[in-house]
């Protein structure tokens, strides 16, 4: 399938698709091995044609973009959005391989390059795990004020969906506990 901004901006987009069924039950694993066959994969794909740059969003066990950026000796991207241990500890179920998970977090910030985080906070997270500041960018989540404000006039939007005289709240973000 196609994603349409790469089309309109000309890039190629290949989906690796999970190929995990045995492994599915099993606590945490698949997201390593699912890492694995992503940066394999990749580097097969990429053998001939090197990128600029790795961008990796990182998620539990991934290693994939450090891997990649090694083998095909490009800098390394890494998108961070917080502790993946921390929240399976403290707003999920912890991980079975918690002690692992950690390392690969904290490898994944050693490695890269560059860290973009959405915050100040996040910024001074990676900052006290020991990452320079100067490889980190701070690049904030946010809204376009000029199409969302309270002085939009929701009527159309309002009987094109039926909601009339109905309570509408809008939302933009992350819940959490």
């Amino acid at each position: 399938s196609e994603f349409p901004p790469s089309i309109e901006l000309g890039c190629r987009t290949v989906v690796v698709p999970p190929w995990l069924t045995w492994m599915r039950n099993l606590p945490d694993l698949p997201f390593l091995v699912y890492g694995e066959q992503f940066a394999r994969r990749c580097r097969t794909l990429f053998a001939d044609d090197r990128p600029d740059f790795v961008y990796q969003r990182y998620s539990v066990l991934n290693y994939s973009g450090a891997f990649l950026a090694d083998r095909l000796g490009c800098p390394f991207v890494l998108e961070y959005n917080g502790s993946e241990v921390w929240v399976a500890r403290h707003w999920s179920t912890p991980l079975f391989f918690e002690g692992l998970a950690d390392r690969i977090e904290q490898a994944n910030l050693r490695r890269a390059d560059l860290i973009v985080v959405v915050s100040k906070a996040l910024r001074d997270e990676v900052v006290a795990r020991g990452v320079s500041p100067e490889r980190v960018l701070v690049n904030p989540n946010g809204v376009d004020p000029a199409r969302y404000h309270l002085g939009i006039d929701g009527g159309p939007i309002r009987r094109r969906l039926m909601l009339e005289g109905k309570l509408v709240i809008g939302f933009i973000g992350t819940f959490g506990p």
